[in-house]
């Protein structure tokens, strides 16, 4: 799998790397479907795409995850800050925070880690 996932002080924190398909998406939210599920508290987000060395995802594919986002409900509602720098990585942040119209989930993209967690402990 391309990625790590983990709950690090709080943040649930998603690292791409190497080669991203749209399977990989789809098996990255199945794993955080699980996770979900056995927690009352949702926490912030933060996903790191600067890592990714090739992107093989394309519009159906970042729709389909934005899809299956918006018909969950979740117990409260959080931030998911995306970390991306190369012009392509943005672009893709950029369709998912576009296409994420859920009203419990906030997206914002960052250029760097630390102001991504800055925002996502800013109340």
């Amino acid at each position: 799998m391309p990625y790590q996932l983990r709950l690090e002080d709080g943040v649930m924190k998603v690292v791409f790397f190497d080669v991203v398909t749209n399977e990989d998406l789809l098996r990255l939210l199945n794993e955080v479907s699980t996770l979900e599920a056995t927690w009352d508290v949702m926490p912030p987000r933060l996903a790191d795409l600067r890592p990714i060395e090739r992107l093989e995802v394309d519009f159906p594919g970042i729709f389909d995850v934005a899809q299956a986002r918006r018909r969950h409900t979740f117990p409260n509602s959080f931030k998911t800050a995306i970390v991306a720098t190369a012009p392509v990585h943005f672009g893709i942040a950029r369709m998912f925070q576009t296409l994420n119209d859920h009203p419990q989930i906030t997206v914002s993209i960052f250029g760097n880690v630390e102001d991504a967690l800055k925002w996502l402990a800013d109340a």
